[in-house]
């Protein structure tokens, strides 16, 4: 491989990083990975969280060994596989961190790599939000508008489980009012 061999990988490296920006994967896959997508394998077999997850989902599945958590998807009758990895470890001053790698992917080829880091909160050391903060390998294709599509669906079951929460506060008060002559 000469040097403009590697400038030219190096260049559509650098232009397909830049495209998955475009398309904002990071964001979408902080909400649907570490909001949703994590959970399914529990709410899918849950009769009242069920209703929640997408109907685009059919099924999935949780086989976690060790610090590395992968999910079996399917999504709208493709199979993709979810693989988040865990790290941990100390700066030199001592400081500890959590990192994290997620890796998706699609007919048996990854699609997608993500670099993650955990946010502690500054006054406690308990956890806060994971996030995604680098791209580390994006091939473009189909599976895309199946997770912007994932995303949308499943904003309208947030809605959806908020307005059913808020309809049974509204149903307990009621009870509770005329249960207490209020």
């Amino acid at each position: 491989m000469d040097n403009n061999e590697i400038e030219r990988i190096k260049l559509e490296a650098k232009r397909r990083i830049k495209k998955a920006e475009t398309l904002n994967l990071k964001k979408t896959f902080n909400y649907l990975f570490f909001n949703k997508i994590k959970y399914y394998p529990s709410k899918i077999k849950e009769e009242k969280a069920h209703k929640y997850v997408p109907d685009i989902i059919t099924n999935a599945i949780e086989l976690t060994k060790g610090n590395q958590q992968k999910i079996s998807l399917t999504l709208k009758n493709r199979n993709y596989i979810f693989i988040f990895e865990e790290y941990f470890g100390s700066m030199p001053d001592g400081e500890y961190y959590t990192s994290g790698k997620m890796m998706l992917y699609f007919d048996n080829k990854k699609v997608l790599d993500l670099d993650a880091s955990l946010e502690y909160d500054q006054y406690c050391l308990i956890a806060g939000e994971w996030s995604f903060w680098r791209i580390n390998g994006f091939i473009e294709g189909e599976w895309v508008n199946d997770f912007k599509e994932l995303k949308i669906k499943n904003r309208q079951a947030d809605k959806k489980k908020d307005d059913d929460e808020q309809k049974n506060r509204i149903e307990e008060a009621q009870r509770l009012k005329k249960n207490f002559g209020i």
